[in-house]
């Protein structure tokens, strides 16, 4: 069982391209579920996003703009 009060995730494949290649082993490092389920839920996590969250038609964004990711390295990122 784990016991933190803080995680700071910054692993990432963040090729676009070796994420288009295998969007499993992204979506794998870039959400990594099971170390958030071995948390104990006082942890706070911290991560580092992309810009590549949104689509790049209305730049420069804002944390408050809707995502719209275009490749699988943004919905990666998205969807943790």
């Amino acid at each position: 069982e784990a016991d933190a009060d803080f995680l700071v995730h910054c692993a990432a494949i963040s090729s676009p391209a070796a994420c288009e290649r295998d969007a499993r082993h992204c979506f794998i490092v870039n959400c990594p579920s099971a170390i958030l389920a071995a948390l104990p839920s006082k942890t706070r996590v911290v991560f580092l996003s992309t810009d590549q969250v949104y689509d790049g038609l209305n730049a420069p964004y804002r944390e408050t703009d809707t995502p719209s990711p275009v490749n699988i390295y943004g919905r990666s990122k998205l969807a943790f």
